[in-house]
């Protein structure tokens, strides 16, 4: 009797895992093929973390997007730099050097992220 089951067990074993190979194996190789597609193809783009293979216009699409966000970048830049320029220009009105400034501003954080910074003067 439990040399029976023993074999029972066995055949039930051989036959399940069988059939999971048939519908693993397959999906498998299918994932690895996708995988090698996905990180030697050039021609797809990244649009929100979402890849799009065989795209023939996404590198252009993907490409107009950063250089807007690169003219973006660099007209807030320019900006920055004219409000600093206007800052430096309004401080030194008063006879207060930016450099004094900044050397004497201790800025801290707080414990709670939440929380604004702190500036301690000296």
């Amino acid at each position: 009797p439990a040399a029976f089951v023993l074999v029972k067990v066995g055949g039930i074993f051989v036959i399940c895992m069988s059939i999971l190979l048939l519908i693993f194996i397959p999906k498998m190789k299918y994932l690895q093929e996708w995988k090698k597609k996905r990180f030697s193809s050039r021609s797809g783009s990244n649009v929100s973390g979402i890849k799009v293979l065989n795209n023939p216009r996404g590198d252009d699409y993907e490409l107009r997007q950063l250089k807007f966000q690169i003219e973006a970048a660099k007209v807030e830049k320019s900006e920055t730099s004219r409000k600093m320029e206007l800052l430096r220009q309004a401080l030194a009105s008063r006879g207060i050097e930016m450099d004094d400034l900044l050397e004497t501003t201790e800025v801290t954080l707080l414990p709670n992220e939440n929380e604004s910074f702190q500036d301690n003067r000296v």
